[in-house]
């Protein structure tokens, strides 16, 4: 909850410019959002690996990393039809991912 309310503020404590604060606030505010979807993967994958079952997991954050990886080129310098979103579109694209691996684990 901090990091949405606040984010501007507590990225100004650390002596960042006013275009810093901004396009940082914006990265945070995104990513704070899904953060209960980055819990959910991290307890999903830690009961799977406690049940002996570690494949799952690392699979799990394999995909996730390569959905991340594909998603923030794509959309921090707006390849093929989408658009060039820079550090919002890096934000989406780990919210995406993170979204994405609470799902699989979840499933």
């Amino acid at each position: 909850m901090f990091g949405l309310v606040f984010s501007q503020t507590a990225i100004g404590l650390l002596g960042a410019e006013y275009g810093v604060i901004q396009s940082d606030a914006a990265y945070l505010k995104i990513i704070m959002f899904v953060a209960p979807a980055s819990i959910v993967t991290l307890v999903g994958a830690r009961a799977i690996q406690g049940t002996g079952d570690t494949r799952t997991a690392m699979f799990v954050n394999g995909f996730a990393n390569i959905l991340n990886i594909l998603g923030s080129i794509t959309l921090a310098f707006g390849l093929g039809p989408f658009p060039e979103l820079s550090i919002v579109g890096i934000a989406i694209a780990s919210a995406t991912s993170d979204v994405g691996a609470a799902c699989y684990t979840l499933a």
